[in-house]
């Protein structure tokens, strides 16, 4: 499902020269080519200034959904003003909510039971791996997986923190297979 943010990180990302396959590559993890290419489609229709339903048309979505990603479009000029630091931005905190997702993946394992060790040590991320961590925590938008995480990373009894851990890693590799993480933190790039 696409976003406003999935949106302006794939229309920064196309002003910086980045082709519709490359962002709908499976080692760029920024989205799927067929969403790349509507957004890009929409971008194109909005700049000719289309008509809505033609725009529609060609996307496959409804007109309200086209008014809808027009609006988004309208903000993200705004904002950008093609900067290419804006650009860089964006990509570095994408980059850092799959790091946080990483982690969090590699912290939740063992206590999961997927990876052996002899002894746990306590979840504690460096500070900015902390923030990170919580800004994918407001991206995600998935109370139940955010309340998994929160008991599986806590200290207490083994056995609610490995069904935790367990719940958590099923839907935190949804989110790493898709490669797609909506929603937006306080530390978004484009926000409005």
């Amino acid at each position: 499902m696409v976003d406003r943010n999935l949106a302006c990180l794939v229309w920064v990302a196309l002003e910086a020269g980045e082709s519709v396959y490359a962002l709908g590559d499976e080692g760029s993890g920024l989205t799927s080519k067929r969403t790349a290419q509507r957004l890009k489609t929409a971008k194109d229709g909005f700049e000719g200034q289309s008509p809505v339903a033609d725009i529609a048309k060609t996307t496959g979505w409804s007109e309200k959904r086209v008014q809808q990603v027009r609006g988004w479009w309208q903000q993200s000029q705004a904002v950008q003003g093609g900067s290419p630091l804006l650009i860089d931005i964006a990509k570095e905190h994408h980059a850092d909510l799959q790091e946080a997702l990483r982690l969090l993946k590699d912290y939740l394992e063992p206590i999961a039971g997927e990876v052996p060790l002899l002894w746990l040590p306590p979840c504690e991320p460096t500070p900015m791996g902390k923030i990170h961590v919580d800004d994918l925590q407001s991206h995600l938008e998935d109370k139940d997986l955010i309340d998994a995480i929160d008991l599986a990373t806590t200290e207490g009894p083994p056995e609610p923190r490995k069904t935790a851990a367990v719940e958590a890693l099923r839907r935190l590799r949804e989110v790493l297979a898709g490669r797609l993480i909506g929603g937006h933190c306080r530390h978004c790039p484009v926000a409005a």
